[in-house]
């Protein structure tokens, strides 16, 4: 099975290049291209990810979560910006 081959109407394509990479181009006749893992823009893959969920129960999830955090029966790992937001508002403890 060999790669799946393309038609376009393109006169020319173009590969952003510095300058040291563009002249090891022209020297080595060859162009590499990185792995779509190592891009730093996910929207530069084209792919389709769907994820089902019911709306509704995320909602309820996450309300119960910041009630849980606000009561001291959840906690979320310090550095967490979650945490220092609960932390600020915490509950007043009673003694």
């Amino acid at each position: 099975m060999g790669l799946p081959h393309w038609s376009h109407d393109r006169k020319c394509f173009y590969k952003y290049a510095s300058a040291a990479t563009a002249k090891l181009i022209l020297e080595k006749n060859s162009l590499r291209w990185a792995l779509p893992t190592s891009f730093n823009d996910p929207f530069d893959v084209q792919f389709d990810l769907r994820v089902e969920y019911d709306t509704d129960r995320v909602i309820d999830q996450a309300l119960q979560n910041i009630v849980d955090l606000y009561m001291g029966r959840r906690h979320v790992p310090n550095g967490n910006k979650l945490a220092m937001v609960s932390n600020y508002f915490e509950r007043p403890h009673l003694d």
